[in-house]
């Protein structure tokens, strides 16, 4: 379900703007600082804002393989969020792992990167402020995350206690 939040308001945005506040205050002091920037997004619900929640078409993304595969049996734990959604009894709004379709593993990929592209432009923001300061190239940038997503991977959405590569395999730059 689209958010009814606009981009303005959405937490991304809040974020960098507190990130580019403190940044502000610290303009004219020479002593060494520590900034975390911690956004909530890309996760579920897949629900960006604005302009980001029609910035990528489902249809350009990949069905993942696991789909495509016409022997493919599920592993049992795989199996077990399959049978909730076949018989319509699963919890759609439950924070762990679910079975998904094809289409909905599109969808969870294009809306994940309209976030990603949100939190792109973010760090263009907190990266600007940092600029103005003039400590740019005196300071350390370091990103990471906590953890992937299946976005229709091995065929769930969301994570859970799986252990899938997609899962625990995190970017850090």
């Amino acid at each position: 379900m689209r958010t009814a939040i606009p981009q303005d308001l959405y937490s991304t945005t809040y974020v960098a703007e507190c990130a580019e506040a403190w940044l502000e205050t610290r303009k004219d002091n020479d002593r060494p600082f520590f900034l975390m920037v911690s956004w909530p997004d890309p996760h579920h619900p897949f629900n960006s804002p604005g302009k980001y929640w029609e910035m990528y078409d489902p249809a350009d993304f990949p069905v993942p393989d696991a789909f495509h595969a016409p022997d493919w049996k599920p592993p049992t734990h795989v199996a077990n969020l399959h049978s909730p959604r076949e018989t319509g009894s699963a919890n759609l709004k439950a924070m762990e792992s679910i079975g998904c379709f094809a289409r909905e593993a599109q969808e969870a990929q294009a809306l994940t990167c309209g976030m990603i592209t949100m939190i792109d432009d973010a760090v263009g923001r907190v990266q600007t402020a940092l600029t103005a300061t003039g400590k740019a190239r005196d300071t350390v940038k370091i990103f990471t995350t906590d953890h992937e997503d299946h976005l229709g991977d091995h065929r769930p959405l969301f994570k859970w206690a799986e252990q899938y590569e997609l899962l625990i395999r995190v970017s850090f730059i």
